[in-house]
């Protein structure tokens, strides 16, 4: 599948630095991480930065394992119960809104 995203290994800056984070992929910047609201502690921040650092980094392999099963699975579509074609169905979604 040919997508549109940066694919490669990503990564994510040293959230303790004090400098707003980047996720990269080599020496290319993906996302900038930057969370304030100006009341919540910095420490509780920071682990919720860290956690979505984790979660944006995860999500081009996320893709790439839901679109596995899609395709394994297929054949519940013909074979499975409603539960396993919502699920299907579910996960076709969201790999169409991931990738259009």
């Amino acid at each position: 599948m040919k997508t549109k995203f940066t694919t490669g290994e990503w990564t994510h800056d040293d959230l303790n630095t004090g400098l707003v984070p980047y996720v990269r992929c080599g020496n290319k910047i993906i996302a900038s991480l930057c969370l304030t609201d100006g009341i919540t502690p910095s420490v509780k921040l920071k682990e919720e930065e860290s956690a979505n650092a984790k979660l944006i980094i995860a999500a081009p392999k996320l893709l790439n394992a839901l679109i596995q099963m899609v395709e394994q699975f297929n054949d519940l579509d013909e074979y499975g119960d409603e539960s396993d074609k919502r699920a299907l169905d579910k996960a076709r979604k969201a790999i169409r809104k991931a990738i259009n």
